[in-house]
């Protein structure tokens, strides 16, 4: 099996989301560039990690923003997702360039963007609206991933 195989099986399974980077300027996903793998559960990833022989709680402590930014994604689409009718979850996706990365990407009438920050946020100008999720800051585009996440609705 090649690499696609086993992460289309892995997606198959409700294990992980394969996210396409976002080609902004043709309004749709740029298929040969770069992917972003997102684990559905943080505990997939605390598992595999211990497994591999990691103390969980080390693990957690140093990957903290990671699992967040894990979280915050998977909730986001479960928020949004609709039966699987046409391709799944074709309305996400992330933008990178060569300076910056927008975790999350909406595809909407526009695009929209999501950025989880778990320590200090740092804004960047993209061509896209964006909104932060923050540990406990609180501002005009600035939201605590708790709050957040409280009130998605499905």
């Amino acid at each position: 099996m090649t690499v696609r195989e086993y992460l289309s099986v892995l997606e198959s399974a409700r294990l992980i989301y394969v996210l396409e980077a976002w080609d902004i300027s043709k309004k749709k996903h740029a298929h040969r560039k770069e992917k972003k793998i997102v684990f559905q559960s943080p505990l997939i990833a605390v598992s595999l990690a211990v497994y591999l022989g990691e103390d969980p709680l080390e693990f957690i402590e140093e990957n903290i923003e990671w699992l967040v930014e894990h979280t915050a994604i998977t909730h986001v689409i479960w928020s949004m997702e609709r039966p699987i009718i046409k391709e799944k979850h074709s309305f996400v996706g992330f933008y990178y360039d060569q300076t910056k990365e927008c975790d999350l990407v909406i595809k909407d009438r526009g695009f929209f963007g999501i950025e989880v920050k778990y320590g200090r946020v740092k804004k960047r100008k993209y061509g896209f609206p964006v909104i932060y999720l923050s540990k406990d800051e609180l501002g005009e585009d600035v939201i605590p991933t708790a709050l957040y996440l409280y009130g998605l609705k499905k």
